[in-house]
Protein backbone atom coordinates (compact mmCIF):
# COMPACT_ATOMS: atom_id res chain seq x y z
CA UNK A 1 0.00 0.00 0.00
CA UNK A 2 1.50 3.14 -0.85
CA UNK A 3 1.61 6.44 1.55
CA UNK A 4 -1.16 8.18 0.14
CA UNK A 5 0.02 12.02 1.49
CA UNK A 6 3.27 11.04 -0.19
CA UNK A 7 1.13 9.99 -3.51
CA UNK A 8 -0.45 13.94 -2.99
CA UNK A 9 2.58 15.73 -1.91
CA UNK A 10 1.34 16.60 1.01
CA UNK A 11 2.10 16.45 5.19
CA UNK A 12 0.28 14.37 7.30
CA UNK A 13 -1.29 17.46 9.08
CA UNK A 14 -2.63 18.99 5.32
CA UNK A 15 -5.75 20.20 5.00
CA UNK A 16 -9.09 19.44 2.87
CA UNK A 17 -8.18 22.88 0.78
CA UNK A 18 -4.23 21.64 0.58
CA UNK A 19 -5.37 18.38 -0.01
CA UNK A 20 -7.92 19.08 -3.01
CA UNK A 21 -4.68 21.92 -4.48
CA UNK A 22 -2.34 18.94 -4.63
CA UNK A 23 -4.93 16.53 -6.53
CA UNK A 24 -5.86 18.94 -9.14
CA UNK A 25 -2.42 19.59 -9.51
CA UNK A 26 -1.65 16.15 -10.33
CA UNK A 27 -4.77 15.25 -12.02
CA UNK A 28 -4.07 17.72 -14.35
CA UNK A 29 -0.61 16.46 -14.82
CA UNK A 30 -1.17 12.54 -15.31
CA UNK A 31 -4.84 13.27 -17.06
CA UNK A 32 -5.30 10.59 -19.84
CA UNK A 33 -5.58 13.59 -22.39
CA UNK A 34 -2.49 14.71 -21.54
CA UNK A 35 -0.78 11.67 -21.27
CA UNK A 36 -1.92 9.35 -24.22
CA UNK A 37 -0.27 5.51 -24.50
CA UNK A 38 1.65 6.18 -21.61
CA UNK A 39 1.02 3.10 -18.96
CA UNK A 40 2.66 4.63 -16.40
CA UNK A 41 0.47 7.64 -16.27
CA UNK A 42 -2.45 5.56 -16.39
CA UNK A 43 -1.57 4.05 -13.45
CA UNK A 44 0.03 6.93 -11.24
CA UNK A 45 -4.01 8.58 -11.77
CA UNK A 46 -5.63 5.74 -10.71
CA UNK A 47 -3.68 5.87 -7.88
CA UNK A 48 -3.83 9.93 -7.16
CA UNK A 49 -7.24 9.08 -7.09
CA UNK A 50 -7.17 6.52 -4.39
CA UNK A 51 -5.83 9.01 -2.23
CA UNK A 52 -7.88 11.88 -2.77
CA UNK A 53 -10.71 9.48 -2.60
CA UNK A 54 -9.30 8.26 0.81
CA UNK A 55 -7.58 11.58 2.10
CA UNK A 56 -10.80 13.99 1.09
CA UNK A 57 -13.12 11.75 2.95
CA UNK A 58 -13.27 12.44 7.05
CA UNK A 59 -14.34 9.37 7.92
CA UNK A 60 -11.73 7.24 5.71
CA UNK A 61 -9.03 9.98 6.32
CA UNK A 62 -9.50 8.88 9.73
CA UNK A 63 -9.62 4.94 9.33
CA UNK A 64 -6.16 5.48 7.12
CA UNK A 65 -4.55 7.32 9.23
CA UNK A 66 -5.48 4.93 12.32
CA UNK A 67 -4.89 1.68 9.96
CA UNK A 68 -3.61 2.22 6.48
CA UNK A 69 0.07 2.85 5.79
CA UNK A 70 2.60 1.47 7.76
CA UNK A 71 6.17 2.22 6.48
CA UNK A 72 8.84 -0.48 6.57
CA UNK A 73 12.70 0.53 7.29
CA UNK A 74 15.16 -0.37 4.92
CA UNK A 75 16.61 -2.65 6.94
CA UNK A 76 13.52 -4.84 7.11
CA UNK A 77 12.79 -7.68 5.35
CA UNK A 78 10.29 -6.76 2.40
CA UNK A 79 7.89 -9.70 4.01
CA UNK A 80 8.11 -7.82 7.33
CA UNK A 81 4.96 -7.46 9.18
CA UNK A 82 4.26 -4.46 11.55
CA UNK A 83 4.43 -5.18 15.48
CA UNK A 84 1.30 -4.70 16.85
CA UNK A 85 2.20 -5.87 20.34
CA UNK A 86 0.23 -8.95 20.27
CA UNK A 87 2.40 -12.10 20.53
CA UNK A 88 -0.01 -14.70 20.77
CA UNK A 89 0.73 -18.25 19.50
CA UNK A 90 -2.44 -20.51 19.24
CA UNK A 91 -0.30 -23.33 19.28
CA UNK A 92 2.03 -22.05 22.31
CA UNK A 93 -1.16 -20.86 24.04
CA UNK A 94 -2.64 -24.72 23.61
CA UNK A 95 0.77 -25.97 25.04
CA UNK A 96 0.53 -24.12 28.27
CA UNK A 97 -3.07 -25.00 28.99
CA UNK A 98 -2.32 -28.83 28.58
CA UNK A 99 0.71 -28.72 30.48
CA UNK A 100 -1.34 -26.64 33.32
CA UNK A 101 -4.27 -29.13 33.20
CA UNK A 102 -1.86 -32.35 33.84
CA UNK A 103 0.42 -30.88 36.32
CA UNK A 104 -2.91 -29.89 38.47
Amino acid sequence: MEDYYAVLGVARHASLKEIKQAYRRLARKYHPDVNRNNPEAEEKIKLINQAYDTLSDPGKRAKYDAHGFVPISPTSPADAQPDDGNDFDPGLEFMRLCMMWMNR
